[in-house]
């Protein structure tokens, strides 16, 4: 079997988030996932064999940075708070304001500095 051509850093792990068009939490996902591999400095194994095992990595690399015993309670909180706003259901995710979207990635990089 050839591994599958999706890749870990494209979209969430929602099945609706497969589409081709970039959206603005495509991003925010792909950022996310960066950010546990530096503070892992380990990056994802890339080789997958289909996607159920991507899901499944995908899953357990959430639950994994979202554990204050991962690293720590204010690194917890930074992935609690970017994984938690990408939780919502896609056509919400999609209608959100300009303003909106500002506020998050406001309240993500403070949470980046403290």
């Amino acid at each position: 079997m050839e591994p599958i051509e999706q890749s870990y850093y494209t979209t969430s792990c929602k099945p609706d988030y497969k589409e081709a068009r970039p959206l603005w939490f495509y991003d925010v996902w792909s950022l996310l996932i960066v950010l546990s591999e530096i503070a892992e400095w380990k990056p994802v194994d890339g080789a997958f064999q289909d996607e159920p095992e991507l899901l499944k990595k995908k899953l357990e690399r959430g639950k994994t940075v979202m554990d204050p015993s991962w690293k720590s309670a204010e690194t917890a909180e930074i992935f609690k708070y970017g994984f938690g706003f990408l939780d919502k259901d896609r056509h919400t995710l999609e209608q959100l304001s300009w303003r909106d979207i500002k506020h998050f990635y406001d309240k993500l990089c403070a949470l980046l500095a403290a």
